[in-house]
């Protein structure tokens, strides 16, 4: 046993959590060191060096493993599942049935729910939202702040607000339409599109790399 569920309570969203201390030290923890939040032992393995810390909230049937890390304010919930040596911290949200493993984090005020997959050595940073059954694998996703909206680049698209482009659109005029009207200036939208270009011939490129 390398914690317990401590008496101080915190009520989230109905429902009822407790504060973590750890008993043993393991791994960067050391014994009597309080963590996060969980709702009970189902949502922390007892084994590994896992652990939840900070203002970090896990419940449901979500569950950390491994040697995975929930930090900062981040939140688990559903039957999301953090393992491997995943991280997820600062404001960001893992829900519904998505995994994160491997090595990947997510991090900023990112969203990953569905039965999204975020594996190997992904990157969420800043904005970026995986729903459904996405899945990001190397590091395929980069967010760039840029103009009134985060942009998501994955594998075949780019996600600009609430709204989905192909790598296509923006070289037929679509996606420059689209900018325009939402105050992108010419030349951002050339540095963007130059992004864009460079971004598709490295996921070409791990392609090849794979075969």
């Amino acid at each position: 046993m390398k914690y317990k569920l401590t008496d101080q309570i915190y009520e989230y969203n109905g429902v009822k959590l407790h504060r973590i201390q750890a008993v043993n030290s393991f791994g960067e923890i050391t014994e009597g060191e309080f963590g996060g939040w969980v709702e009970g032992e189902k949502n922390l393995s007892q084994k590994g060096s896992c652990w939840i810390a900070d203002r970090a909230v896990v419940y449901g049937q979500s569950s950390v493993t491994g040697n995975a890390r929930v930090y900062d304010r981040a939140k688990v919930y559903d039957r999301a599942v953090i393992s491997g040596d995943a991280r997820v911290y600062g404001d960001s949200w893992v829900y519904g049935n998505a995994v994160v493993s491997g090595e990947a984090k997510v991090c900023g005020y990112s969203r990953v729910g569905g039965d999204s997959w975020v594996g190997e050595k992904a990157w969420l940073p800043g904005n970026a939202l995986l729903r459904q059954d996405q899945k990001a694998v190397g590091i395929v996703p980069q967010l760039i702040g840029f103009g009134k909206f985060g942009i998501s680049l994955f594998e075949n698209e780019v996600n600009v607000g609430c709204l989905t482009f192909s790598y296509d659109d923006f070289e037929n005029g679509k996606a420059q339409e689209f900018a325009k009207i939402h105050g992108y200036s010419d030349m951002e939208f050339q540095y963007l599109r130059e992004l864009f270009r460079f971004h598709k011939a490295f996921f070409n490129r791990q392609k090849q790399l794979g075969e």
